[in-house]
C-alpha cells in the first residue's frame, strides 16, 4: 500500500510507472531482475560449452573442457577425470583465483563469471586437496 497525498493506491504499479508490477517479494524481485533462478546444465566427458546468462554448469569426469565467454553472469564446478584435462578458455578476462591451467585429473574446480563493462570476468577455485 502506498500513501500519496492522503489517498491510497491497492494493487499492482507497473514497472513502467515506477512500480514492481507484483503484488509480493518474490515477484517483485524476479520483475527487477534482482534475483533470478539459474536453469542447470549437466554433462560429462568432452565439454565445448558458450556460457550463458543465468546458468549453474555441473560437470563430472570431464577429460577436456573448452569454454568460450560472453557477457554473461553465471557459476559452475567442474570435476575432472582420471586423466590429465585438456583445457581451453577464452572471451574472459581472469580475475583473482587460481589457475585453472593447472587443472590436474580428479580435481574440482568451481567457476563464477560476471559482466564488466564490454565483456566479462572469470575466477576459478580449486576445491581438491592436492
Amino acid at each position: 500500500m502506498l500513501r500519496l497525498s492522503n489517498h491510497m493506491i491497492y494493487g499492482t504499479v507497473e514497472l513502467e510507472h515506477g512500480g514492481t508490477g507484483a503484488d509480493n517479494a518474490a515477484d517483485a524481485r524476479t520483475n527487477l531482475e534482482a534475483e533470478r533462478a539459474r536453469t542447470q546444465v549437466t554433462g560429462t566427458g568432452a565439454i565445448a560449452v558458450s556460457v550463458d546468462n543465468y546458468k549453474e554448469y555441473v560437470y563430472t569426469a570431464v577429460t577436456s573442457l573448452t569454454m568460450m565467454g560472453a557477457a554473461v553472469n553465471c557459476h559452475g564446478f567442474v570435476t575432472f577425470g582420471s586423466s590429465a584435462p585438456t583445457i581451453s578458455v577464452s572471451g574472459f578476462t581472469a580475475s583473482a583465483g587460481d589457475d585453472i591451467t593447472e587443472a590436474a585429473k580428479s580435481q574440482v574446480w568451481e567457476f563464477s563469471v560476471f559482466p564488466h563493462n564490454s565483456g566479462s570476468y572469470i575466477i576459478w577455485k580449486n576445491w581438491s586437496d592436492d
